[in-house]
């Protein structure tokens, strides 16, 4: 078990986290531990030859039977649980679903089902937290395991005690060291001084950055202006030539290959806001790499898709799957390839001309956004700025229903007081509510800073979200029923919730977005606590509000329904400009991570007269004193299709 205190800006962080040990794993620093998660999860994360990525090619090449649906990461279910209505994942990586679990949970006790026993969802969050929750490399974890890769990067090494603090404050690894803050030594002029004592070539961080082996190459000596807010990037950037071919290098330092910075995307004497955004420009050249080195020649292998410009092999089944696996993107540019697995998992959109991996969600083709006739829509549809008919030709002109809408009368019976913007000025939603903003311009929460703005309406409904939630541009979570009518939604991240998934105490959005202003009151934007409310949080509790009915004569609204719509009427409003940009940094749950045993049982056991001992009582997949330490969670027996169809192989796999 990891136990350690760290503090981040004024919180202090109990993380206690629980190791994977059955591997011998070198990570460079003992900050971090190994979590089971991060096994064959195609990153390397032990330095001691990739021991946890070892073998485990095996399962990019495995194949399964016509009765069986292929997980993600190669290995395989019934048929059944595929085609078995439920919102509960068998895969380990989540990819027979398209609901993730809500990790960590309130509720305790069900964490080790809901979440202990999954791994990362495919796509970009493929960092472990160690609880179920997986975030970006250097993100934001519950848990506080974030934090300990920082500090793994801040490790001295073989640098000079001068030259290290120098580096780490440059970079913006960590904002303080050893007690000192970075502002302290900037303040000092004593950067520029201290870097005098770096060699002309600084390694920085000491250990990889990225799939271990990238790593960041200074010129320190070269540094004669720094910034206190603002991270340094590095002069070149360095990797493993051999998993990485398709990179033409610029020189050779040791056994590894570099190029310079601004072959890297980083820009000559731009610097970057913080290390993360370091990381996230860099790395995009690196998604085309291998993750370890291969002894076994795979390239004839049947089931294997080969990179463009590249010796990096995929399994077909990673074909248009909407994660881009190749340097140059093509495996999402395989077509006609899709079409040709004979996977029966896979599926055709009638205006595509391709097959889509079981992990796009079925709803890219609902027909919900563009029907063919004028007879499939709501009335109050046309021309509300949102194509939902497909364009037809009439006397030789394409139209759909957004079609001549300059004549039509936006401030109408059926929009007036709707709660959406039918008119391009906002007209038809003048004098609904207690106004917060000017005439012709829309209140909403600026994603950026979370503050109240008030948007133009020339930035309305002009596919560019500049509001929290897209409530400037409703289309993106906007879902028409021909029976039920018009609903919206909140958008975080490339999904979609529904008005009652905010402020419930539950994150859904990835920023933590839905929850960002409900200040731990759970039903927050239910009618009741309406008039409790604050101004910003009003404001987000009306993202997703509204649903428009089919209309009928039981069901039109009086108009101009005036008192109806005011909210807090005597209510003296302000505008607030107070930001929570720094509440994006999560806060660990304490009281969650305080129990002595992890994932087990606290017993009492009788010593013999009146003395009286703890012990933990371990569930099958932790064991030790404290159940710190995590057990296998899979053992399975493979069978591979060889390059010789006749000639299979059997592999035995553990995680």
């Amino acid at each position: 078990m990891l136990d350690k205190k760290l503090k981040s800006d004024s919180t202090h962080l109990a993380i206690k986290l629980t190791c994977y040990i059955l591997l011998e794993c070198v990570r460079g620093s003992s900050y971090i531990c190994l979590d089971w998660r991060e096994v064959c999860d195609g990153r390397v994360d032990c330095l001691n030859g990739g021991v946890d990525e070892l073998q485990c090619f095996d399962l990019e090449i495995n194949e399964c039977d016509e009765n069986e649906y292929r997980c993600h990461n190669g290995l395989c279910i019934p048929e059944y649980f595929w085609t078995y209505e439920s919102a509960i994942a068998v895969c380990a990586d989540l990819s027979d679903t398209s609901i993730v679990p809500r990790c960590p949970l309130s509720y305790i006790g069900f964490d080790i089902f809901e979440c202990e026993e999954y791994s990362c969802q495919p796509g970009q969050k493929m960092f472990s937290c160690g609880d179920g929750q997986c975030a970006e490399d250097f993100g934001e974890c519950y848990s506080g395991r974030h934090i300990l890769l920082t500090d793994s990067m801040s490790a001295q090494g073989n640098l000079s005690f001068d030259c290290w603090r120098s580096m780490v404050c440059l970079s913006k690894v960590n904002d303080q060291i050893n007690g000192t803050s970075c502002e302290q030594l900037f303040n000092s002029s004593q950067i520029i001084t201290h870097l005098e004592s770096c060699e002309t070539l600084v390694q920085f961080p000491t250990i990889p950055v990225l799939y271990g082996h990238v790593y960041f190459l200074y010129r320190p000596r070269n540094i004669f202006n720094v910034s206190i807010t603002l991270a340094r990037t590095p002069d070149y950037v360095c990797y493993d030539e051999r998993l990485c071919d398709f990179l033409t290098p610029s020189f050779r330092n040791g056994t590894y290959t570099c190029r310079h910075g601004h072959e890297m995307g980083f820009e000559f004497n731009v610097e970057y806001q913080d290390w993360k955004s370091i990381i996230d420009s860099v790395k995009p050249y690196f998604r085309g790499c291998m993750a370890i080195s291969r002894n076994r020649n795979y390239s004839q292998h049947l089931s294997l898709y080969s990179c463009k410009n590249s010796s990096k092999l995929i399994s077909k089944h990673r074909i248009v799957d909407g994660i881009s696996d190749c340097y140059l993107n093509d495996d999402e540019q395989e077509f006609e390839l899709s079409c040709s697995l004979n996977d029966t998992f896979r599926f055709k959109c009638s205006d595509e001309n391709q097959c889509l991996s079981p992990l796009f969600p079925r709803t890219r083709c609902t027909p919900s956004k563009t029907h063919h006739n004028l007879n499939e829509i709501l009335f109050h549809t046309i021309c509300d700025r949102t194509v939902d008919v497909s364009l037809m030709t009439i006397d030789g002109q394409n139209h759909t229903d957004e079609t001549d809408c300059e004549n039509w009368q936006c401030n109408n019976i059926y929009t007036r007081c709707d709660g959406v913007w039918n008119c391009l000025d906002g007209e038809d939603e003048v004098n609904c509510t207690r106004p917060i903003c000017p005439p012709h311009s829309f209140a909403c929460i600026s994603p950026l800073n979370y503050t109240l703005i008030c948007l133009p309406a020339s930035q309305i409904y002009n596919e560019i979200i500049d509001c929290l939630g897209a409530s400037d541009e409703s289309q993106y979570c906007r879902t028409v029923d021909f029976n039920i009518g018009i609903s919206y939604g909140f958008y975080c991240l490339n999904r979609c919730l529904s008005h009652s998934a905010l402020c419930n105490s539950y994150q859904d959005c990835p920023l933590n977005d839905d929850e960002k202003f409900c200040e731990n009151h759970q039903g927050l934007c239910e009618n009741t606590a309406a008039c409790n409310r604050t101004l910003i949080q009003d404001v987000l509790c009306q993202i997703g509000l509204l649903d428009r009915v089919p209309f009928t004569l039981e069901t039109i609204p009086t108009y101009p329904q005036v008192e109806k719509r005011i909210i807090h009427h005597f209510r003296d409003y302000r505008v607030e400009s107070r930001t929570i940009a720094n509440d994006i940094k999560s806060q660990l749950d304490v009281s969650r991570r305080s129990q002595r045993c992890n994932h087990g049982v606290d017993l009492y056991i009788w010593l013999g007269g009146t003395d009286y001992g703890k012990i933990c009582f371990c569930p099958a997949n932790y064991y030790g004193d404290m159940c710190q330490y995590q057990n296998q969670r899979v053992s399975l027996t493979l069978t591979l299709i060889a390059t010789n169809p006749d000639d299979n192989l059997r592999a035995s796999i553990k995680l």
